[in-house]
């Protein structure tokens, strides 16, 4: 069983490696009974941009993989859930009961907890970027944003109009 998440687009390889690091860190903290049953058997696949290696770490050793794929960009996340089924696979309702079992631990131990990063808000220009500062300051000083419009569209209306 596998979820795909896409790390943060404004952050470096270590800020999406760290991100991800939280992401699962949250998941243990509210469920930790489910999620030390299924500790053992969660990978994380790292997906590499322009290329078709991955690395696969097990969640204890995550912080390694940095040093194995330093110069490459993050496509994609996946978390794993790799059961080994053993001597269980032979038997129908074994094997049925397991999965169900499986799917239920990995939905409520991580799935369930994680979220999808947002890009962030758009940033306000500061007032000191702005080109026309004598508009702004105009913008500012006037009562109301109506009376600004309306000011200069009143001086050209008298400046068009035909001398009687």
């Amino acid at each position: 069983m596998a979820v795909v998440l896409i790390p943060p687009s404004d952050k470096k390889m270590r800020g999406q490696l760290g991100w991800i690091k939280r992401q699962l860190d949250n998941c243990k903290k509210r469920n930790e009974k489910i999620f030390s049953k299924i500790n053992n058997e969660i990978l994380i696949e790292v997906v590499l941009k322009r290329t078709n290696k991955t690395e696969r770490k097990h969640l204890d050793n995550f912080d390694s993989v940095y040093d194995e794929i330093k110069d490459r960009e993050i496509k994609e996340f996946r978390i794993l859930l790799i059961k080994d089924f053993g001597k269980s696979f032979a038997s129908r309702n074994k094997f049925v009961e397991t999965i169900e079992a499986m799917l239920v631990n990995f939905y409520k131990g991580i799935i369930q907890d994680l979220t999808k990063w947002e890009a962030p808000a758009p940033k306000i220009i500061d007032s000191g970027q702005v080109e026309n500062k004598e508009t702004q300051d105009e913008l500012y000083e006037s009562d109301s944003l109506e009376e600004a419009i309306e000011e200069p569209l009143r001086e050209e209306m008298k400046e068009s109009e035909p001398n009687n």
